[in-house]
């Protein structure tokens, strides 16, 4: 690494040297295959181990008569899941370069998506006891419209400073800004299209297969 180092001065000093003054090194990273497989090693088991623990956390805290808390956790990580997937696509696609502040804006993104399912689980959750009679997909349905402002409001105010970011904050800010621009549209898109839906279809088939509902989906 020195020797690149020293070459890569030798070559800067002798080709602008004059016009520019001499050039000098403040910082310098080496991202070898070694260096590169450990670190996706670790981001894989970072994201496993965070999975994990939101399930076991989403499942204990949503189960209740009448609800189980298993559901809701499997759906947050399915919507996790096609975060995550999402993002390295996107990065594919754009051809950009992963390294550490791609993990740090993936855990991130994963973070805020399952914050974003919280909230709504929870007032899912608060009507569930207010309205036992109801039926579920209602119940979805209404939480899904009470807490919509709260998402949006929350994902366009952060959205502007991801923007900001990407517009000011130079070259080496703009990868991180984008992938978090766009995984946190992500998270709250899950949050909303993805997991709440699939609590709802999994509750429907878990009660025809009980015959507690009709052909027509009534109770």
């Amino acid at each position: 690494k020195q020797q690149q180092e020293d070459q890569l001065l030798t070559q800067l000093s002798s080709s602008m040297g004059s016009k520019y003054g001499q050039p000098s090194i403040i910082q310098s990273e080496l991202v070898g295959p070694v260096i590169g497989s450990e670190l996706a090693r670790k981001a894989v088991w970072a994201l496993l181990i965070g999975f994990a623990l939101q399930l076991a956390y989403i499942g204990i805290r949503y189960t209740m008569p009448g609800s189980n808390g298993l559901r809701f956790g499997l759906t947050a990580v399915v919507a996790l899941i096609h975060d995550v997937f999402l993002l390295l696509g996107l990065v594919i696609v754009l051809k950009i370069q992963i390294n550490s502040w791609f993990v740090a804006s993936l855990l991130t993104v994963v973070g805020y998506s399952i914050n974003d399912s919280v909230i709504i689980f929870d007032r899912i959750r608060e009507n569930l006891k207010n309205k036992r009679r109801e039926p579920f997909d209602r119940v979805v349905n209404a939480s899904l419209l009470q807490t919509m402002a709260r998402s949006v409001n929350t994902v366009m105010t952060t959205e502007f400073a991801l923007v900001a970011i990407w517009l000011f904050g130079g070259e080496s800010l703009q990868p991180f800004a984008l992938t978090l621009a766009v995984g946190m549209l992500t998270g709250t898109y899950s949050s909303i299209f993805i997991a709440s839906p699939l609590v709802v279809s999994w509750r429907i088939k878990d009660e025809k297969k009980l015959n507690l509902r009709t052909p027509d989906g009534r109770p």
